[in-house]
């Protein structure tokens, strides 16, 4: 993708982030963060409710949720404010905290997957492939994240 798309992709995201900071109520992150930061962190907490990674939709790009997961891996305590956003977010922004504490800390990732196993793996989140969005279960896209099939995306 071009550099363009994603300078305007990633400022128009920020617009809309800001403009519903406005409306919601106040979240505090468990240390500071940076704007971008605190954008990505309000993004994954309480406006996450598809998990899609890689290129999605019409335009084969990346969705809000990757564009914030991204932008916390940049953060200093990223390993906190994942660990926080795992423990309190919406089923789908919790799956990408889980994704992010496996390519930062392994140990962590391990400790949060078993307390996310310990939940009702039934529940249902709404995944995205491409232009596909389905409903799955929590413990299939915890098996996804698992089994290292987001590799090519995160790592290097």
């Amino acid at each position: 993708m071009p550099i363009f798309n994603q300078k305007y992709l990633l400022t128009l995201l920020l617009i809309l982030v800001f403009f519903q900071l406005g409306n919601a109520q106040h979240v505090s992150a468990p240390a500071p963060l940076s704007l971008l930061g605190q954008a990505a962190f309000t993004q994954l907490l309480k406006d996450t409710n598809v998990f899609a990674v890689g290129a999605t939709g019409f335009a084969g790009t990346k969705s809000r949720g990757e564009l914030a997961l991204r932008e916390l891996l940049k953060e200093s305590d990223r390993i906190n404010t994942l660990i926080f956003l795992a423990q309190n977010a919406k089923p789908e922004g919790a799956m990408y905290a889980l994704l992010g504490l496996k390519y930062t800390d392994h140990g962590i990732y391990k400790r949060e997957l078993e307390q996310l196993k310990r939940a009702p793996l039934s529940q249902e989140l709404t995944f995205m492939v491409g232009c596909s969005i389905e409903k799955i279960t929590t413990a299939q896209l915890i098996s996804l994240i698992d089994s290292d099939h987001y590799d090519k995306e995160f790592v290097p």
